[in-house]
């Protein structure tokens, strides 16, 4: 029995005879680690290694690495007066700004304390676009062999080979197993097609997108049709979002989903006054400024996006989410999804945001997925650990 399902509840107003709707759906958000030849996975490896060690060098500040950015989440999204003086006068008496600016100073600043961690990881695999990928850690190496020994029951092939046959054996079960909800949203699954999910799923392709020299990016919608049946397809635009529109079986409600996949950039802030130029973030910031214009002219009961907004917290990019009214939960499981490579810092950088449409409101609550580790080349497919949450449309 799938437990984190539920009906349609209708509830009705004696004295207005209006009728109020409550429907509550998960849905799950996952980038899949689509780089070419298993880079995502490969590097993965990497920072597990190199993540753990900081972690038992500096337990202290990678804890508070995290609790700020959930803070910072807090203090963008909070509700009411009296919450957001509560969190504004923590921030400011625990100096979490300025510890924070420190902690995410770029490896190549003489006083940035990333630098060793980035050349480790420098030293351990070449870079994305360098082909073919050099993996130059023993250990990791020897790890990694015996993995895909033990997942493909020892069979022969080149690494590329048994690398490919893992990633599809590891994504069905994680798919069967571990985002069993009503809608998955996927980023950069290249890999993926329809075969690798349960038979109860109905599953969407984007198609493929090129970046020349760089990679390619694929984004999947997949929802269980015992609930769900979709009544348009509504495409894939310039190359970072993918839109269903579904109803709901028994209701009728109308949902339009949508996985995104935003253009990255310094995820911790705003480098704009540091360059002292444009900043990389604009083409991000103005995508997703593109995917609230396109659903302000849609209609629905509500509206679902599933992203790899490839920015934390700490970023001005929120901003344009808090602007646009969409609702995100900033209390519940903010755990980090994805370890930045440079800084070799654990972030959260994929989110679950709703708003209502046609209904009064909604309310995103976070639910944590467990048994897929970040960085855990055992149970995880990409350098991202999957996300997901509840929804509830009011």
């Amino acid at each position: 029995m799938n437990f984190v399902k539920y009906s349609l509840v209708t509830i009705f107003s004696f004295t207005s005879l209006l009728t109020a709707a409550t429907t509550e759906m998960t849905v799950a958000s996952y980038n899949c680690g689509g780089l070419p030849e298993h880079y995502d996975y490969l590097k993965m490896a990497c920072i597990q290694k190199v993540i753990q060690e900081r972690h038992r060098v500096d337990p202290e500040m990678m804890a508070l690495n995290d609790r700020i950015q959930e803070m910072a989440l807090k203090r963008l999204f909070a509700k009411g007066n009296k919450e957001k003086r509560l969190v504004e006068n923590q921030w400011s008496m625990k100096n979490h700004q300025a510890i924070f600016d420190h902690l995410t100073l770029i490896p190549q600043d003489p006083n940035s304390p990333n630098t060793q961690w980035r050349q480790w990881i420098d030293e351990m695999i070449t870079w994305y676009h360098v082909s073919p990928i050099v993996l130059s850690d023993d250990d990791i190496k020897e790890r990694l062999d015996q993995h895909l020994q033990d997942v493909t029951r020892g069979a022969e092939g080149s690494r590329e080979e048994l690398l490919h046959q893992t990633y599809l054996t590891m994504a069905k079960k994680i798919f069967a197993s571990h985002l069993n909800f009503d809608v998955i949203c996927l980023q950069e699954a290249n890999y993926i097609d329809a075969s690798l999910f349960p038979e109860h799923y109905e599953v969407h392709l984007s198609g493929i997108n090129s970046f020349p020299g760089i990679m390619t990016s694929q984004r999947v919608i997949a929802f269980d049709t015992t609930r769900f049946e979709c009544i348009e397809n509504m495409g894939d635009y310039n190359a970072h979002r993918f839109a269903l529109k579904l109803r709901e079986k028994e209701s009728g409600a109308t949902v339009i989903v949508v996985s995104a996949h935003l253009a990255g950039c310094d995820p911790f802030l705003d480098d704009s006054k540091e360059r002292g130029k444009q900043a990389s973030s604009e083409k991000g910031d103005q995508q997703l400024r593109d995917l609230f214009s396109f659903l302000e002219n849609q209609s629905a009961d509500a509206f679902v996006v599933g992203m790899d907004s490839n920015v934390t917290s700490m970023h001005p990019r929120m901003n344009i989410i808090k602007e646009a009214a969409f609702e995100i939960d900033y209390k519940n499981f903010i755990e980090p999804t994805c370890t930045n490579p440079l800084k070799v810092l654990n972030h959260r950088i994929d989110w679950i945001i709703a708003k209502e449409g046609n209904a009064d409101a909604a309310l995103v609550t976070n639910i944590p997925v467990f048994g897929v580790g970040l960085n855990s080349i055992e149970t995880n497919i990409s350098d991202h650990k999957p996300i997901a949450a509840t929804i509830s449309i009011y």
